[in-house]
């Protein structure tokens, strides 16, 4: 499968969570899913992949707001996933551009889309144009409309 496709299918299979849980993350990725921590605010996991374009990842879900998490992705280091190689029609038009000229080596650029009411956002080292993470946040107070 193309990678753009690839990305595509991740995508859609992970916004079209609705209520997102560790479990449920963990069968949609196909990946290991450990608690890491668990406080009055936040329950945090940490994401380990045996195989596929990613190696690592974190979940958190927050306890104060319900349906409100966070899932970052970080792609395997050995096979760069290079933004020319993908196609971002699918997920329609941008909301916002994210610099952040901070982050070592060279900043990154994020671009961040609205896909079934979740923001995702492809965070991509600003030089190399390779990614850095992949993002989605299931926020329900978002102000942003599909």
């Amino acid at each position: 499968m193309p990678l753009s496709d690839e990305m595509v299918e991740l995508v859609t299979r992970v916004t079209d969570l609705v209520a997102p849980n560790a479990q449920a993350i963990g069968v949609t990725l196909r990946c290991n899913v450990r608690m890491t921590d668990d406080d009055e605010y936040m329950m945090e996991y940490a994401l380990s992949f045996e195989s596929g374009r990613f190696s690592e990842g974190e979940f958190r879900v927050a306890k104060m707001k319900p349906g409100s998490a966070l899932l970052s992705l970080v792609p395997q280091p050995n096979t760069p996933i290079v933004e020319a190689e993908l196609s971002f029609d699918e997920f329609g038009p941008l909301v916002a551009m994210s610099p952040n000229p901070r982050i070592p080596p060279e900043g990154t650029s994020a671009y961040i889309y609205r896909v079934n009411d979740v923001n995702v956002s492809f965070q991509f080292h600003r030089t190399s144009r390779t990614l850095r993470t992949l993002a989605f946040d299931w926020d329900p107070d978002d102000p942003h409309e599909r």
